[in-house]
Order: structure tokens, then C-alpha cells, then sequence
């Protein structure tokens, strides 16, 4: 365990135990060449219409005579049997509460893609994100898929170098034009942030200069708090 082993039981499996020991906690068994895809089979494969694509679609369908028409509102039901007193499932149950567990009994796999990102965080190379659209796989039993599976990685080999992800960018075949784009973006916005940073020293002397010129103004004019100080005293009469 880690708790254990780095003799901290807050830390456990934190992104400071993995970064500096470069480490994670996982005690599950794996075989000793993983090969989990062989085990998956395709159940579906699933595409989310981009705002763009919603847009179009909704243009190319829309029937100009339907703006005039008016939906009337669903009428909304009475009642709801979550909300029954009488209920059967609603009333406590002493055997049930005993048994009370929670258990994990198969789990589903999701394939997403690589494609284009926007995180200006990203310094050599342009970044990458997990596309919309995703692969989705039959379910498999819980001791399967970890005995299948590799092992955790920790933090540090989770980073993808700038090789890697032009190559999973050119995979995406993304245009020119977008790669510009994503590049303009990303200086655009890494330039403000270090006018932000290189502008944080002076956040003190900024503070102090705004407080003087508030003390200076309510010397010259008067504090409106002494001006209206008669309406305190009525008030309080």
C-alpha cells in the first residue's frame, strides 16, 4: 500500500505521490502481457453532431411555414409515484438495510479519438483532445478487464511528446487551415498570460496607489459616510 510505504495515508495515490516517486497504487493482478483489445467486440460505433453540424441540419429542414405555428406545452402529469408516501420502495426495510453493499459487476468500455486541442497550456507542438465521436464495446466482467488490462501509468508517462501528438493529429487529418488557426489562438492567448504574470509584481503597489487616491478624494470632497450621518441618528431615535 502506499500509505505504507510512503507512511502517509493522506497522500495515498495523489498526483504528488506520482510525481515525485513516480509511482501509483494499483494491487490489482494483470497477466503479464496485457492484450485487452482481443477481449473487446464492438457493440456501436456513436457520432455527436457538432454545434456547426446541429445548425445545418436545422437549416436544411426548416419549413418556413412552421415559425408561425405555435407548440402547445405538454401537460405535465399530477403526480409521481417517487413521491407516493405509500409507496412500497419508500418504506424502510430492516433486512434490506443490513445487506446494504455495493457491487461492480461488468464494465463498459469507450474507444474515443485524438484530435486537434485548444489548451494554451501546450508549449512545443499544438495539443490534442478526445474527439466527440467514440467506439463503444460490450460489456466485460470486472475481474476481466482488470486482469486484461496494463498497469496504471503514473503522471509523468501520460505526457505525450510534440512528436507524438503530430502524429495523432496528422491521423485526424486536420486541415491547414485549422492548424494555423490553432496556432494563432494558442500565442494569442500564452501572450496575455504572461503580461498577466509579468504584471503580478506590481499587483501591491497597484493596491496601494488606488488606496491613496480613495483617502486623497475624501479629503478634498468629505466622506459621504460623515455627510449622512444625521439620518443614522433619526433612524436610531
Amino acid at each position: 500500500m502506499v500509505a505504507s510505504r510512503f507512511n502517509s495515508h493522506i497522500l495515498k495515490d495523489s498526483i504528488q505521490v506520482q510525481s515525485i516517486h513516480d509511482y501509483v497504487n494499483d494491487d490489482e493482478k494483470h497477466e503479464e502481457h496485457p492484450h485487452l483489445e482481443d477481449f473487446l467486440i464492438l457493440r456501436r460505433s456513436v457520432h455527436i453532431e457538432t454545434e456547426e453540424e446541429k445548425k445545418k441540419e436545422k437549416e436544411k429542414n426548416e419549413d418556413p411555414s412552421s415559425k408561425s405555428k405555435r407548440r402547445l406545452p405538454l401537460a405535465r402529469p399530477c403526480s409521481s409515484i417517487l413521491h407516493k408516501a405509500d409507496c412500497a420502495s419508500r418504506l424502510p426495510c430492516e433486512e434490506t438495510e443490513a445487506r446494504r453493499h455495493v457491487n461492480f459487476d461488468s464494465v463498459v468500455v469507450r474507444e474515443y479519438g485524438m484530435i486537434l486541442g485548444d489548451h494554451p497550456c501546450c508549449r512545443f507542438g499544438l495539443p490534442v483532445m478526445l474527439d466527440w465521436d467514440y467506439f463503444e464495446y460490450d460489456p466485460l466482467l470486472v475481474n476481466d478487464y482488470e486482469f486484461h488490462h496494463s498497469l496504471r501509468r503514473p503522471v509523468k508517462k501520460l505526457r505525450l511528446h510534440s512528436s507524438k501528438r503530430k502524429k495523432l493529429i496528422d491521423m485526424a487529418e486536420t486541415s491547414q487551415k485549422d492548424l494555423v488557426a490553432c496556432r494563432k489562438m494558442l500565442n494569442r492567448i500564452q501572450r496575455r498570460r504572461s503580461l498577466t504574470l509579468a504584471l503580478d509584481a506590481y499587483a501591491p503597489l497597484e493596491t496601494a496607489m488606488e488606496s491613496a487616491i480613495r483617502k486623497f478624494k475624501r479629503a478634498l470632497v468629505g466622506d459621504h459616510w460623515k455627510k449622512e450621518k444625521h439620518l443614522y441618528r433619526r433612524s436610531s431615535i
